[in-house]
């Protein structure tokens, strides 16, 4: 064997070993800091803050964990070392932690996460002894532990894994969850919008807060799109599906959330009939729905119609029209489901986002 050729091979074995030894190095803490306000009521209230804590691991990824004052809601941010959110304990004071913990691919888009329930019914000592170990630090071992969640399978019973997958233009055009146990595939022409988010009462409900919510939106893949329709999810649940033509709003199906027994599906559309613009909502089940008539930013009519599309009842508004709660009705309004259902508030602000700011 020429000398060269034994240089060469001596040199790529060094090389493997020290790739090997690196890649097998645990990480570890280097740096903790710890603030807490339990013994200053003046600066706890004032800050809103009971505890915090800031942890440098070995890699350059940090933990950063905060424990407000009322409700006393709880949030712990895992970030790697480009300040990604890769993990998150979340967790309102009267419920369960939310455990989540997240992938990107090499264009920094979501791949896949890890979520459950910790201290649910359920989940046994070894599941969170799995996680958390027992007497050492949770960060650590969380960290270490998180490292490798996607190379194993997860019991179903107590994990649920989502998977994002992305066509050849970059695309997410399928989410599944549980390795296809349920799932939403865009169809030809459309793509997925793929988010997580906290929910819209994270800090200030001991009940409904301290959840992140994954956020799916079935839109057109091109932008200039005219008539279309844009179906939105929340946890893999069918939340709204929005109607458009020649680019406005023309009707609402509002999903029933399957939380409430008594739920029902309201549908909201927009029509313009002889020059006015008509609104009309109806109720999944209901023999009658509600009819206003605008013109000219007035309101004009409210009618009452009956299965048939009679009318039943039509009454003239006021100069100045209030709702059924007294507040002021405005045209601008009458496609806003919120106004008339608390379905769904808590994981949307508004039904209709600005997509050309995702693509």
């Amino acid at each position: 064997m020429k000398r060269t050729t034994r240089l060469f091979l001596a040199l790529l074995g060094i090389v493997v070993l020290l790739f090997s030894c690196k890649k097998e190095q645990r990480i570890e803490i280097v740096k903790v800091v710890h603030e807490s306000n339990y013994d200053d009521l003046e600066q706890m209230i004032g800050e809103g803050i009971i505890e915090y804590d800031s942890v440098c691991f070995s890699d350059g990824s940090t933990a950063v964990y905060r424990l407000q004052w009322a409700p006393q809601n709880s949030l712990t941010e895992f970030r790697d070392p480009k300040g990604r959110v890769v993990a998150t304990w979340a967790h309102a004071s009267e419920c369960t932690m939310q455990v989540m913990i997240r992938r990107y691919d090499d264009q920094d888009r979501l791949l896949r996460f890890l979520t459950f329930d910790c201290e649910d019914i359920g989940v046994t000592d070894s599941i969170y002894k799995e996680w958390f170990g027992n007497g050492d630090s949770l960060y650590l071992v969380f960290r270490q532990k998180m490292e490798h969640w996607d190379d194993e399978a997860w019991d179903t019973t107590h994990y649920s894994r989502f998977d994002v997958e992305y066509n050849a233009e970059g695309h997410a055009v399928r989410v599944s969850r549980n390795q296809g146990a349920s799932e939403i595939v865009a169809p030809e022409g459309c793509q997925l919008l793929v988010d997580i988010q906290p929910c819209q009462s994270f800090w200030v409900s001991d009940l409904d807060g301290g959840r992140f919510v994954f956020l799916v939106d079935q839109v057109p893949a091109q932008a200039d799109a005219s008539d279309y329709v844009v179906k939105r999810y929340a946890d893999m649940l069918p939340t709204m599906d929005l109607t458009f033509k020649s680019g406005k709003l023309a009707r609402i199906l509002w999903h029933a959330e399957t939380s409430y027994s008594d739920a029902r599906a309201m549908t909201f559309t927009h029509e313009i009939i002889d020059g006015k613009q008509v609104y009309t909502r109806q109720e999944e089940g209901s023999p009658v729905a509600y009819r206003n008539i605008w013109q000219d930013g007035k309101l004009l009519y409210r009618q009452l119609i009956g299965a048939k599309g009679e009318v039943l009842k039509s009454e003239e508004s006021p100069d100045l029209p209030v709702d059924n709660d007294g507040n002021p009705l405005y045209e601008k309004d009458e496609m806003n489901p919120f106004r008339h259902s608390f379905y769904w508030y808590n994981v949307y602000d508004c039904i209709l986002p600005d997509y050309s700011r995702k693509k």
